[in-house]
């Protein structure tokens, strides 16, 4: 397992510990209605949940993990430009 400082992105990371802490994949790929790849592809970054799961994943961690930290830079900087 490595840490969650190796992850591509915050969010992934945090996934990642919080999972091996307090569950598995396969329960968690149960309790999100999305399959086990689906998380291992959140992990490496290869695609991100949707808006609705990063709302229920923040909610299934316990604010854990925010659904803002799966923004990329980019989207961060829109809003952040937007609120200028």
């Amino acid at each position: 397992m490595r840490p969650s400082s190796t992850y591509p992105n915050e969010a992934s990371g945090k996934l990642h510990d919080w999972i091996n802490e307090n569950s598995s994949v396969v329960d968690a790929a149960t309790i999100l209605e999305v399959s086990r790849a689906a998380i291992y592809q959140w992990f490496d970054c290869a695609s991100r949940p949707g808006t609705v799961l990063r709302h229920k994943i923040e909610k299934l961690t316990k604010g854990e993990v925010k659904a803002s930290e799966w923004m990329t830079p980019a989207e961060r900087e829109s809003i952040r430009t937007f609120d200028s």
